[in-house]
């Protein structure tokens, strides 16, 4: 009689463990796959800051986003935006009169690592935050 209810106390034990894996595998955090991402920095003159975003989702989605910095258009304080598809392909976001840069790509998207890169292009360094997903 002990050994069938230790027999049942294990298999209840293994039935909760079980479940406890099942319900956390299906986030997308267990997955690698990222949804958003939100930082700040500073990028020397010359320099640039990369973030990458892993896209494991429904293609129809899109990776919107945006990167600010200062209060007001100062031209020596100049970012752009390159966002790099996990097959290579480069989009660049420049608009030389304004501090943000905001950039959106819909479509169908590939799975994989999204890379985007900060890069200052004016003749000041720049404290900047950055924030994007997909959705």
């Amino acid at each position: 009689m002990l050994r069938f209810k230790i027999g049942i106390a294990l298999a209840g034990l293994f039935v909760a463990v079980g479940l406890a894996v099942v319900s956390t595998g299906g986030s997308t955090e267990a997955a690698g796959c990222d949804e958003s991402v939100k930082a700040s920095g500073r990028v020397s003159v010359g320099g640039s800051a990369s973030y990458d975003m892993q896209f494991c989702s429904d293609p129809t989605h899109s990776l919107m986003g945006w990167v600010k910095w200062g209060k007001s258009y100062n031209p020596a304080q100049d970012l752009a935006v390159v966002v790099t598809s996990p097959s290579g392909m480069q989009f660049v976001f420049d608009d030389p009169l304004c501090s943000k840069q905001t950039f959106l790509l819909g479509g169908t998207l590939e799975e994989g690592t999204w890379t985007v890169d900060i890069v200052n292009v004016g003749s000041r360094s720049v404290k900047y935050e950055v924030q994007m997903a997909f959705g």
